[in-house]
C-alpha cells in the first residue's frame, strides 16, 4: 500500500492542475491587455463610456476601456498611462478614442486635436497605431505625436522627436518611414509626403523633453499594476462619482438658468409698472394742459 501512494499522489495532482488554472484565468487575461489609466485630467475633458452619446467629466486614475471618447474642450488636457511605462498626452481641444487595448494589437483614433506620446519599445509581435480621418501612423517604442486641425481634418501632420520610428501610410496607399527629428504631412487621398525636417511639431519638442518625459519617470516609479477585477471596480466607483457630478451640475444649471428666468420676469414686472406710472403721468399732464387751454 505504501508504494502505490506517490503514484496516486501524482495523478491527484495532474487531475488538480487544470482545474486551479480553470479557476484563476485573471493572471493570463491581464496579460492579453494594457493597464490603461488616466494619469491626469485638467480643465474641460468629457469622457463618453464606450462610445455612448453621454458625455461626464473625466476623473484622475480612473481606468479606461476599449471604445471610450474623450473630448477635451479649449482649456482641457489630459494624460493616458499605458502599464505606467507609457505615457500619452492629449492637448485642449482634442477627440480621442480608445481602439483597441490588446496588447499585441494597440489602436487610437484621433478625429482632431493634438496627441504627444512616449511609447515603450514594443516587442516584434507587437503593434501599436494611431488612426486619422487621412493616414494611420504604425509605431514601435518611440516619441511621436499627431495633430489634426478641427477646421481642416483632410490634413493630418505626424512627427518624431528625439528617438524611435514611425511608419506613416496614406489612405490612397503609400508610405513613409519617419525617424528622429523628421514630420510627414498627410492629405486626404494621397500618399504621406516625402520625410522633412520637424517643422510644425517642432513646438511640441520642449514639452516633450522637459514635461512628458518627468512625468512618465514618476509614474514608472510610483506604478502598481491592478488587477482587472480591481480595475473594473475601480472605473465603476468613477463612472458613479461622475454620473452623481453631472447630475449636480445639471441641478444647478437648471437652478441659475430658473433663477435668470425669475428675475427677467421681475424685470419685466418692474418695467411694466414704470411705463403704466410713466403713462399715468403722461396723462395727468395731458389733462392738466387741457384745462390751462380751456380757461
Amino acid at each position: 500500500m505504501p508504494k502505490r501512494l506517490p503514484g496516486m499522489l501524482l495523478g491527484l495532482l495532474l487531475c488538480a492542475a487544470p482545474i486551479a488554472s480553470a479557476e484563476d484565468p485573471a493572471p493570463a487575461a491581464q496579460e492579453e491587455s494594457w493597464d490603461a489609466r488616466l494619469a491626469d485630467v485638467k480643465g474641460d475633458v468629457q469622457i463618453f463610456e464606450g462610445g455612448g452619446e453621454q458625455g461626464l467629466p473625466a476623473e484622475k486614475d480612473m481606468p479606461v476601456n476599449e471604445g471610450d471618447r474623450l473630448l477635451l474642450g479649449a482649456d482641457g488636457s489630459a494624460d493616458l498611462t499605458l502599464d505606467g511605462g507609457s505615457l500619452i498626452h492629449l492637448s485642449a481641444n482634442t477627440d480621442f478614442t480608445v481602439g483597441q487595448l490588446d496588447r499585441k494589437s494597440t489602436a487610437f483614433k484621433l478625429a482632431f486635436g493634438t496627441f504627444l506620446a512616449k511609447i515603450e519599445k514594443l516587442l516584434s509581435a507587437q503593434s501599436l497605431i494611431v488612426q486619422t480621418p487621412t493616414a494611420v501612423a504604425a509605431v514601435r517604442g518611440t516619441e511621436f505625436g499627431v495633430e489634426v486641425d478641427k477646421e481642416s481634418p483632410d490634413e493630418a501632420h505626424v512627427g518624431v522627436f528625439d528617438e524611435g520610428k514611425v511608419e506613416v501610410k496614406g489612405e490612397s496607399g503609400g508610405s513613409e518611414i519617419l525617424i528622429g527629428g523628421q514630420e510627414t504631412k498627410v492629405v486626404k487621398g494621397q500618399a504621406p509626403a516625402r520625410a522633412y525636417q520637424l517643422s510644425r511639431l517642432a513646438r511640441h519638442r520642449s514639452y516633450m523633453r522637459g514635461v512628458l518625459k518627468k512625468r512618465l519617470s514618476g509614474w514608472r516609479k510610483r506604478w502598481k499594476a491592478l488587477p482587472q477585477a480591481r480595475r473594473r471596480e475601480l472605473r465603476a466607483k468613477a463612472l458613479s462619482r461622475m454620473r452623481e457630478h453631472g447630475e449636480k451640475l445639471k441641478e444647478r444649471r437648471q437652478r441659475l438658468k430658473e433663477e435668470g428666468e425669475q428675475r427677467l420676469r421681475g424685470k419685466q414686472r418692474g418695467d411694466a409698472e414704470v411705463e403704466r406710472k410713466k403713462k399715468k403721468m403722461d396723462e395727468f399732464r395731458e389733462s392738466i394742459r387741457r384745462r390751462r387751454g380751456g380757461q
